[in-house]
């Protein structure tokens, strides 16, 4: 019994040596799926408004980049996914900078009136404003891009030149 493909493979005789291996869509859709079913939870149920925007944004990055994907040429895609990558490097290294020398994460934190406080392992750090809200959007590129990465490098992978 053969296991169902999940690529569909299309070689073409004429250019030479050009092989193409696609993701079918439907794969696409279900790493979607499962991205935004982990998410939900957050995006609904979470007391923290900050966690749910997290959340919800997330999912809308994910959802529109699974869907662009579907529709822009290799050659780009495989651009936008390095691009991507960059990305997702900076911003990991911005966020372990950032919680280490400040002292924790804005998710994890709280908001009390005009207080701010940076959660790390139980230890509160108050900060201003402007730095809590830094580190949230910091966290929060992390938790959209590198998903959305993910996603882009396996799809462009997957369209090879040999």
């Amino acid at each position: 019994m053969r296991s169902p493909r999940l690529l569909n493979v299309n070689v073409r005789r004429e250019t030479g040596a050009e092989r193409k291996i696609e993701m079918k869509p439907w794969v696409a859709a279900l790493f979607t799926f499962a991205f935004a079913g982990a998410c939900i939870p957050g995006a609904l149920g979470s007391q923290d408004s900050l966690v749910r925007l997290a959340c919800r944004l997330a999912i809308v990055v994910f959802v529109l980049a699974a869907l662009l994907s579907l529709w822009i040429p290799a050659v780009r895609l495989r651009i936008v996914a390095s691009a991507l990558a960059y990305l997702m490097f900076a911003s990991f290294v911005t966020l372990v900078v950032a919680t280490l020398v400040l002292g924790g994460g804005a998710l994890n934190g709280r908001v009390e009136e005009d207080a701010y406080y940076l959660n790390m392992h139980g230890r509160e750090t108050r900060v201003g404003k402007w730095t809590y809200y830094s580190v949230a959007a910091v966290e929060t590129l992390v938790f959209a891009v590198w998903p959305t990465g993910m996603l882009l490098g396996l799809r462009a992978g997957l369209v090879q030149r040999s």
